[in-house]
């Protein structure tokens, strides 16, 4: 089987998405030596930088840049990745980021990695209001079958989409192994040193826009400011319709408290959950909620939104709030802060649960997805619905 794979969102900046791609793509074809793989990149953008490293490394790959098109995604996946495509004669392509080619004589997957157009409302502009109207009514149905990251995002695409159960596989992400408990003082020590951290912290990891909810904790935290020594570390820079969230933090005169680091490579953030003293996850909205896993995986106690697919990922591991209640959010800071019990109770369920949400587990699932829509995978593979955390 040849698989065909678009690598547009092959970028860790991109967030979610782009670290999904990296991951998926790499566990594949860590995993499958037997069928041939045909990556396809964009001449535009990060991703045609890393153009020649998978291939070095497995023979039964073949990266291959499109011809020149305008530097607009859907018109790349649209217009370019089909001639490769059928030049290329694969039998699935797979695109781990947005859309499936209108027209193909070939078998497509795709994944949809949420669906808060609907559930929450006026978070995007027009343009991506527009993008989003033609996913839902076109490309998402086009699929041969589509991937959902949890069991909220299966039940949106039924009911808002109207797309048919029997086309949706649920696949839960995985999470790299390098997120882990770590002991070794001069690797903290030195992460501590880099991003100039405080002895005693509380993290936060995303960027900031109204769907992150980063109003209510910064509300939260002013209730608790003189109940602990902590600083605020927020990992991630200003997406959108922020302005609000960021005024907010002058009034509640918690600026001095709050410490913004942009960016941290994803290498690099084990070292930065494992000295937190707890990582919060206030979010309105999470298709799966990948970085508390990562949370959980390094050890670190989570305090999270009882919101969308947030409790069901990280189940009993986290302690859950309402995420429309600041004193809520602040008492399960608190609680993890101050009682040792459920703190170490919260350390052990994490990492324990943490163990199965692995990038080869995703990878053999979609795996086996690719061949049963090509029609390839025997008899008890075509049976496979995928495990259960």
């Amino acid at each position: 089987m040849r698989i065909g794979i678009t690598m547009l969102s092959h970028d860790s900046s991109w967030g979610g998405p782009g670290i999904y791609t990296k991951e998926i793509v790499r566990s594949l074809l860590d995993i499958d030596d037997r069928n041939e793989y045909v990556l396809i990149y964009p001449r535009f953008g990060l991703t045609d930088r890393n153009l020649g490293q998978y291939s070095a490394e497995h023979g039964n790959v073949t990266e291959v840049a499109t011809a020149w098109t305008p530097s607009l995604g859907t018109l790349w996946e649209q217009l370019a990745v089909p001639r490769v495509a059928r030049r290329r004669a694969i039998d699935v392509l797979f695109n781990p980021f947005w859309s499936v080619p209108f027209f193909a004589n070939y078998k497509t997957v795709m994944i949809v990695h949420n669906t808060e157009f609907h559930t929450i409302p006026n978070v995007y502009d027009w343009r991506r209001q527009l993008e989003w109207t033609l996913h839902q009514r076109v490309w998402i149905h086009r699929a041969d079958a589509v991937i959902s990251i949890s069991n909220v995002i299966t039940e949106d695409l039924v009911k808002y989409v109207q797309l048919p159960r029997e086309k949706i596989r649920l696949i839960y992400h995985g999470c790299h192994e390098r997120f882990r408990h770590i002991e070794d003082p001069s690797a903290l020590a030195g992460a501590r040193k880099k991003y100039r951290l405080p002895e005693k912290f509380l993290l936060y990891v995303g960027m900031i826009f109204p769907q992150k909810n980063f109003i209510n904790l910064a509300r939260a935290f002013h209730l608790i400011r003189e109940k602990i020594p902590h600083e605020l570390v927020v990992i991630g820079k200003p997406r959108w319709k922020y302005a609000r969230e960021l005024e907010l933090l002058d009034e509640l005169e918690i600026r001095g408290r709050v410490r913004f680091i942009e960016y941290v490579p994803n290498e690099e953030l084990p070292e930065i959950y494992n000295l937190a003293d707890c990582f919060i996850y206030p979010s309105l909205y999470e298709a799966f909620g990948l970085a508390g896993v990562e949370a959980l995986a390094c050890g670190c106690p989570v305090a999270a939104a009882r919101a969308a697919a947030i409790p069901e990922v990280l189940g009993d591991a986290a302690l859950l709030f309402d995420p429309h209640d600041p004193e809520d959010i602040a008492r399960c800071i608190m609680t993890l802060l101050e009682d040792e019990r459920i703190r170490a109770d919260c350390v052990r369920k994490g990492l324990e649960r943490a163990r199965f949400f692995t990038w080869k587990r995703a990878a053999a699932e979609t795996l086996r997805l690719l061949e049963d829509v090509v029609g390839t995978a025997s008899r008890s593979e075509r049976g496979y619905r995928g495990s259960r955390p």
